[in-house]
């Protein structure tokens, strides 16, 4: 059995938009946020869900950097 984590992430906000890339020592809140999906105990895989829109397109671009 594959265990998964699936992380949600949005560039649209009213507070903070973009917060998922912001830099966040020394890289985006969003590959620390997948780095520390991964270690947890007995998960094979982390997935990243964002929205089909053109605002997601630096997310997209952002996970497939860290493929």
């Amino acid at each position: 059995m594959t265990t998964a984590v699936i992380v949600s992430a949005r560039m649209t906000s009213k507070r903070f938009p973009g917060k998922v890339l912001a830099p966040l020592s020394g890289q985006t809140v969003l590959s620390r946020v997948m780095e520390r999906c991964l270690l947890i105990p007995f998960v094979d895989t982390v997935i990243c869900a964002f929205p089909a829109d053109d605002a997601s397109i630096p997310i997209y671009e952002a996970c497939n950097a860290m493929a």
